[in-house]
């Protein structure tokens, strides 16, 4: 299986430094949701949130700045504590 904690981070990576994603690319990078620990749960689902809110995002510059620190933030947690899974 591929690392999926390191793709979420990458794609954190990404969309903080102005870049973005789309679902494809999602589903492909993380294909089994259930293996994921409490932290990676979160990153990916605002991941899911940042294309869901796409028609916002494009078009509010504070909100787009707003999410793509929430990236930041949700990237320093992925790097600074380690893998677990607690299902």
């Amino acid at each position: 299986m591929p690392d999926q904690r390191a793709f979420l981070m990458l794609t954190l990576l990404r969309v903080a430094e102005g870049g973005d994603v789309v679902a494809d690319d999602l589903r492909a990078g993380v294909p089994d949701p259930a293996t994921l620990d409490a932290d990676e749960r979160e990153a990916l689902t605002e991941l899911q949130l940042w294309i869901e809110d796409r028609d916002i995002h494009v078009g509010e510059s504070n909100y787009t700045r707003f999410k793509r620190e929430w990236m930041r933030d949700r990237l320093a947690v992925l790097r600074d504590a380690p893998a677990r899974n607690d299902r």
